[in-house]
């Protein structure tokens, strides 16, 4: 499947998000994060484009590798469930930033052994069997310790993160810093996103998370399962 193909399902299986969870909620809060979500998928066509426009080859310059980077966490369905997953689990269920910085920046190391052509076998099955599990947990909104949720997201990081590296492999240090520089970015803007309307108000009485920050962690966590299990049995070309 080529990259528009791909980028066209991103689209339509955001869409298809965004109003599962307006129906499932009345509450704004809930309802605001995949429609932000949505609108910051659909103002940057061009910049996907433009990494199309490469025809698969690897970016040569600086522009070419950061226009790359910012759009291989969305086109990437898979990609995209997890970083959504990680803002509005870490958000709902007070888990805090660690867990975020930990997914972004082990994404990096993961990024760079591809780089180096260090194997990392059954990569994909790998992924797909993180947001399984990750979707479970989400859908069950099953809290775990801070210690344990930072190192499995650092894990979910190296692995996603050497996905990224392919399209990388022989590029010079000028797009290589640019992509991952772009990539590091887009991760970091989405899960922030989510972890701020999932969070909590700081204002309210309980620090538990509101029946609509649970049904919007719950609707993520069940996109993030289908992707994963679709990945898993019904394997993208």
């Amino acid at each position: 499947m080529n990259h528009i193909d791909r980028l066209g399902r991103t689209q339509r299986a955001l869409s298809s998000l965004g109003q599962a969870a307006l129906k499932s909620t009345a509450a704004p809060v809930a309802g605001a994060a995949p429609v932000l979500t949505m609108a910051a998928i659909w103002s940057i066509p061009a910049l996907a484009l433009a990494h199309h426009d490469m025809d698969g080859e690897t970016p040569s310059t600086m522009f070419q590798g950061l226009l790359s980077g910012f759009a291989h966490p969305v086109i990437g369905l898979d990609h995209l469930a997890i970083v959504l997953l990680l803002g509005a689990y870490c958000g709902a269920l007070r888990q805090g930033l660690a867990p975020l910085v930990a997914f972004v920046g082990t994404s990096l190391v993961g990024c760079l052994l591809h780089v180096a052509k260090l194997d990392l076998p059954f990569s994909e099955p790998a992924i797909a069997t993180t947001l399984v599990l990750v979707g479970l947990t989400a859908c069950a909104a099953l809290k775990a310790s801070r210690v344990l949720t930072t190192a499995a997201f650092a894990l979910c990081g190296v692995l996603h993160g050497y996905t990224y590296g392919e399209s990388m492999v022989g590029a010079e240090s000028t797009p290589l810093l640019a992509y991952l520089l772009g990539f590091s970015v887009v991760q970091f803007a989405i899960a922030a996103l989510l972890f701020r309307l999932s969070s909590p108000k700081a204002a309210t009485a309980s620090p538990s998370p509101s029946p609509s920050q649970l049904t919007l962690l719950r609707v993520l966590g069940a996109a993030g399962l289908t992707v994963g299990l679709a990945a898993l049995f019904v394997p993208f070309a």
